[in-house]
């Protein structure tokens, strides 16, 4: 599987939602919750991360599996936003607006709803890619692939 696809995914579906959060971080920042939203870009940064899973897919078995492909594509970054709206998300203040911060819990759901959506999004566009170009040798050989980035590093180490 050509790298160059998965890394196009990889930036539409966990980049955005990142950057998103960076820019709503700042947007919404004010001096007395600056670490408040800071951290909200960190946790965003490390599902991000934990979104790295995608690359499996550049392995044609992972690629061609359904299951393993929808494992890679969302076990951790999925157990990572679990665990960030279960923790950081104050679910008593959408009752009680009167005990904290509406605006922070509010954000972190926008955030994680936006990468759940990316991912969503760009897992379906890579799989429609996978089941279009099944046929395709040049973009599902893995063997192109390896000849390429030794040709690559050759090239790099030549200069």
């Amino acid at each position: 599987m050509k790298r160059y696809l998965v890394r196009a995914y990889f930036k539409a579906g966990i980049l955005i939602p990142f950057y998103t959060a960076c820019f709503f971080s700042l947007l919404f920042c004010t001096s007395s919750a600056f670490y408040d939203v800071l951290e909200l870009a960190f946790v965003s940064g490390m599902t991000g991360l934990c979104s790295l899973t995608v690359f499996l897919n550049c392995y044609r078995k992972i690629a061609d599996n359904y299951f393993f492909s929808i494992l890679s594509w969302f076990l951790l970054p999925g157990i990572c936003i679990s665990y960030v709206i279960s923790t950081r998300v104050d679910w008593v203040i959408f009752r009680n607006t009167k005990s904290g911060n509406v605006v922070l819990s509010s954000l972190y759901l926008v955030i994680f709803f936006l990468h759940i959506i990316g991912l969503f999004i760009s897992f379906q566009s890579f799989r429609a890619t996978v089941l279009l170009n099944h046929n395709d040798k040049e973009i599902m050989n893995e063997q192109i692939d390896k000849a390429a980035m030794l040709n690559n590093d050759k090239n790099v180490q030549s200069r």
